[in-house]
């Protein structure tokens, strides 16, 4: 029989080789020419053709590869796919993974969306240890702050706090300069108050009382908040004045006025979901919820806060 042109150029080769190579020379053709769309189906099916063969080390190696490519050329769904695709090669060491992807994230022309993106799977999908999990929080509450996302990047440093001293892991003021610094990025005077707020009090159980306070007066220093402060100071929806009798109350023996304080306040604390934190915070001092009954253990709301930060891979 009349052979191809490819049994020609490679005789002795199976067909499911030929038809690899095959599309690996598309894949080439495709990236050469700029169809980025094009290009990222042709590595899903030499991706599929690889694993069919059982060569699960080319496959790595090939996603890798055309990772980094996809990556210079500043394709973010695709560079997030395939590293996916590369996280669940059973055969993909769990260390290696973190350190592809950590140095990914880290490349200075990669778009922040593609830097929280890969963080996040950092997060979710590759299930880091503990440890690996409080420098991965770093890096994307700074990607956060890249993005000009006050509230996921406060979210973040406070969920990296809340891991540590799980860990019981020394935390000291740093924590309060790291949100400081994410804080004083932010342009929009409400959301910096809001944040601020929800900063100091999610803190409280976690640092020494006076470290959040601290936070609260060196931020509250900035003459725009100053003004935000004192306008409308009895305004039920003022989040500075309701921070600061919070933070007062709490240094004080005074857990009737904390109940008080979430009464006047209910629609702001019901708005930033910071009923969890008030809660916490007198099971904390007072060993009370906030309506005064007894309770014997500590609510966790660390889920709710990572649930937060897994909701998709854009900057938003």
């Amino acid at each position: 029989p009349r052979q191809t042109k490819e049994q020609q150029e490679a005789p002795g080769m199976s067909g499911s080789e030929r038809q690899l190579m095959r599309a690996q020379k598309r894949l080439s053709m495709a990236l050469d020419r700029k169809e980025y769309y094009e290009a990222h189906q042709l590595c899903l099916t030499v991706l599929s053709r690889l694993l069919a063969q059982d060569r699960k080390q080319e496959a790595m190696a090939f996603l890798t590869t055309h990772v980094q490519k996809f990556l210079t050329a500043k394709q973010t769904q695709t560079v997030l796919d395939l590293t996916r695709k590369l996280i669940d090669i059973d055969l993909m060491e769990k260390e290696r993974a973190y350190d592809l992807i950590i140095a990914w994230s880290q490349q200075e022309a990669v778009p922040v969306e593609c830097r929280i993106g890969l963080l996040q799977i950092a997060l979710g999908p590759l299930k880091l240890e503990d440890k690996a999990v409080i420098d991965v929080l770093h890096h994307l509450a700074e990607a956060y702050i890249a993005a000009h996302n006050t509230a996921k990047a406060v979210a973040c440093f406070i969920a990296r706090a809340r891991k540590a001293s799980a860990l019981s892991i020394e935390i000291d003021y740093s924590v309060c300069t790291d949100i400081q610094k994410a804080l004083m990025e932010e342009a929009d005077v409400d959301v910096l108050a809001t944040q601020l707020c929800v900063a100091c009090l999610s803190l409280v159980t976690i640092l020494p009382l006076h470290f959040p306070t601290e936070l609260f007066h060196t931020v509250l220093a900035d003459k725009q908040l100053n003004e935000q402060y004192t306008k409308d100071a009895e305004a039920p929806d003022n989040a500075l004045v309701f921070c600061d009798y919070v933070l007062q109350t709490l240094s004080k023996d005074a857990q009737p006025l904390l109940l008080t304080l979430s009464e006047t306040y209910a629609d702001l604390i019901t708005a930033n979901n910071l009923t969890p934190v008030l809660e916490e915070a007198a099971s904390h001092f007072y060993n009370t919820k906030l309506d005064g009954s007894s309770t014997t253990q500590q609510p966790n709301f660390l889920a709710s806060i990572m649930s937060m930060l897994s909701g998709g891979s854009d900057a938003s």
